[in-house]
């Protein structure tokens, strides 16, 4: 049996790689013009089919996983996330912007576009207005200098990598918390309709020089969530800031059980939220910005009040992925598992 299932696995990350290839002429914000249907069609056509059935008595097995997978589930491909996403926040009045070069323009602070809020900085501060309060955005991100460095963890976990996407929804000075954390929740659970038993959501549990976020925890129990479920971290995990300087301000996160065993509380447990492994991932961060850090004297930092508090959110849209795909890691998905095996094929007899 386990090794049907390692088959089916191996079929699985197939029908990933050729979703992937179909989807590879779709346009930057996620749209296609061929429909899901006819993707459905064109896999699983005759030629196809006879192709796999002649091909290897197993391959019977990966059309039996796929038809479950993508006929029955309906798992959505990278580029179908992302445009649901940014449909969503336009829908909800955000109006979409596209993503900013990777090199950022006129921030000496900065070597790389490092999170979706970059382009935003100036707006956030009350130095530059524009002519929209809300805004989403699908930002490609390099994490591999700085503050956020993701190098050193490509190939300990299996979440980091050093080229990302950012899915996010920013407003300016327009709603806070509660509406943050509404948007939040309605996507994921009445969109995208993951378990509510499988998330975790954590938010600043203060100190000294920042009270704890208890209206943040209070605003995840009243949307639905059980107040076991909400979880209280330190600085290092729950204030996000750009850089040394900058805007900031605590944030919430939430994570999500990828494990097979949601109703077993000594795996889908509250130690592995901000814990080891990648069974319980973040997929979700949710920042309100509410000061500026400036340096007042060398090593010295103060926290001032921003103009209006603002919203900057930032989701992984590889960790959504894999877990809509239902793979264990980011590079199983569609979105990055025909890079990998591209790359092995160049390096095969080498």
């Amino acid at each position: 049996m386990k090794s049907v299932k390692v088959l089916g696995h191996y079929f699985y990350r197939l029908v990933l790689k050729q979703m992937s290839a179909l989807h590879c002429s779709g346009s930057a914000d996620g749209s296609d013009k061929t429909s899901f249907l006819n993707e459905k069609r064109r896999v699983l056509g005759k030629t196809n089919i006879r192709r796999f059935l002649l091909s290897d008595a197993f391959q019977i097995w990966f059309v039996i996983k796929f038809a479950f997978n993508f006929l029955l589930k309906k798992i959505m491909t990278g580029n179908e996330i992302r445009k649901r996403f940014l449909d969503y926040f336009e829908k909800n009045g955000h109006k979409i912007v596209h993503s900013s070069p990777l090199l950022p323009a006129n921030d000496p602070t900065l070597l790389f576009t490092n999170a979706g809020m970059n382009q935003f900085k100036d707006v956030f501060t009350g130095a530059e207005k524009r002519d929209y309060k809300r805004a989403t955005s699908s930002q490609k991100c390099i994490r591999a200098g700085g503050k956020h460095n993701d190098l050193d963890e490509v190939g300990k976990t299996a979440r980091h990598h050093t080229f990302f996407e950012m899915l996010g929804n920013f407003s300016f000075g327009d709603y806070f918390k509660e509406d943050a954390i509404r948007f939040a929740w309605d996507f994921l659970v009445g969109e995208l309709k993951l378990a509510e038993n499988r998330l975790w959501f954590s938010y600043f549990g203060g100190d000294a020089e920042v009270p704890a976020d208890e209206e943040a925890r209070q605003l995840w129990i009243k949307m639905g969530a059980k107040p076991e479920r909400v979880l209280p971290f330190g600085r290092a995990d729950n204030f996000w800031q750009m850089g040394d300087t900058g805007p900031c301000g605590p944030c919430s996160e939430i994570h999500y059980y990828m494990g097979s065993e949601p109703d077993n509380p000594e795996k889908n447990h509250p130690k592995w939220v901000n814990g080891e492994g990648d069974t319980t991932m973040e997929i979700w961060n949710l920042v309100f910005m509410q000061f500026e850090r400036n340096e007042v004297e060398k090593g010295v930092f103060e926290l001032t009040p921003l103009p209006a508090p603002s919203v900057d959110t930032g989701a992984g849209l590889e960790r959504v992925a894999a877990v809509l795909q239902g793979v264990k890691t980011n590079y199983d998905t569609d979105l990055l598992m025909p890079i990998v095996e591209f790359t092995a094929q160049l390096s095969q007899g080498k």
